[in-house]
């Protein structure tokens, strides 16, 4: 069941999926409060980049979609006592919500249920998610209901989906959803290979379970994903081992929080529409530069619909070299 939840002053939403059988265990009894106001406090508290501090002398790290809070904290809060927190914290845990490991400072929670946020119009995705099975009689598949007005405004999403390389609205057709998840893996990757030759990542900052999972070069992940995407889509259904889904949000994940916001590569960004201005002027000038594909679109479709094209389809590091080569030839 999908939730959205709003925090006007921070502008955060919260999104998550529960199946019946948790909604169930959060509203009902006498301590339904009391567990929603819990669940509220773990969300609330979860990490959306990757955060390490100490807690009494530990160092503890906290990835994407995790919170710290021990027993004695979440007593305080909702103001129980401790027996009651923990018996609480371990039916979160037989439900799916949570996984929970603690040692003798404070626990750590994964939360399950949290699909990820909007934040400001942009969404992040928590990899921590793990979809539940439908419960309901009836059901073949989650039951996604908003409990709240707050949704992002199709402005939002619309952002949101451009900022996130083709996270927007689900294709129709198989063949849409086909090219919407290869354009994803194919852009994750290019842009892992373009953020370390322009200094903003480091090879050994990349995720050492996607690295595990993935691969280390950018061949090796896409020949995984790939693999893993054709031997486990069934009916018309595209899926991916959940091992290797779970690696591929948690790369996502941490290039968003590590890359695409990264200020240095968000100061880069107000160079971007000179260079594609020029690049467009610079082949505009001279047609015989343009590939024989785009000198063929040229007399069919004209040399605006050829620059554009040929423009459009560069990667960051093309696009580059070839502005570079064009102010040889100005």
């Amino acid at each position: 069941m999908s939730q959205t939840m709003s925090n006007e002053i921070q502008n955060i939403h919260y999104c998550t999926i529960l199946s019946a059988g948790q909604w169930d265990f959060l509203l009902e009894g006498r301590f339904s409060p009391l567990r929603q106001k819990c669940l509220f406090r773990l969300m609330n508290g979860a990490v959306r980049t990757r955060t390490a501090y100490k807690i009494k002398g530990i160092d503890i790290v906290l990835e994407v979609g995790q919170v710290a809070a021990s027993d004695v904290e979440l007593a305080e809060f909702l103001d129980c006592n401790r027996k009651t927190v923990g018996k609480l914290i371990a039916r979160f845990n037989r439900l799916g919500m949570l996984t929970t490991r603690t040692n003798n400072r404070t626990s750590v929670h994964s939360l399950h249920f949290l699909t990820g946020w909007y934040v400001g119009g942009v969404l992040i995705t928590n990899p921590h998610y793990v979809r539940p099975s439908a419960t309901a009689k009836g059901q073949t598949g989650d039951v996604r209901t908003p409990v709240s007005d707050s949704l992002p405004s199709g402005d939002e999403l619309e952002a949101a989906a451009v900022d996130c390389h083709t996270r927007g609205k689900e294709a129709s057709t198989l063949e849409g959803r086909i090219v919407k998840i290869s354009d994803r893996i194919a852009y994750i990757n290019h842009d892992i290979d373009d953020a370390q030759r322009a200094g903003v990542l480091l090879e050994k900052e990349i995720p050492e379970k996607a690295v595990k999972v993935l691969g280390a070069s950018r061949t090796a992940r896409i020949n995984t994903l790939v693999h893993s995407l054709v031997e486990n889509s069934r009916g018309g259904e595209l899926a991916m081992e959940p091992r290797v889904q779970e690696a591929f949000d948690e790369l996502h994940a941490f290039m968003y929080g590590h890359v695409y916001h990264n200020p240095c590569a968000k100061g880069e960004e107000k160079k971007v529409p000179e260079l594609v201005e020029q690049l467009f002027d610079f082949f505009m000038n001279n047609p015989q530069r343009l590939p024989d594909q785009m000198q063929l679109i040229a007399y069919q479709e004209g040399l605006v619909r050829a620059v554009c094209d040929h423009v459009a389809g560069m990667t960051d590091h093309f696009a580059v070299q070839t502005f570079t080569l064009s102010l040889i030839h100005i």
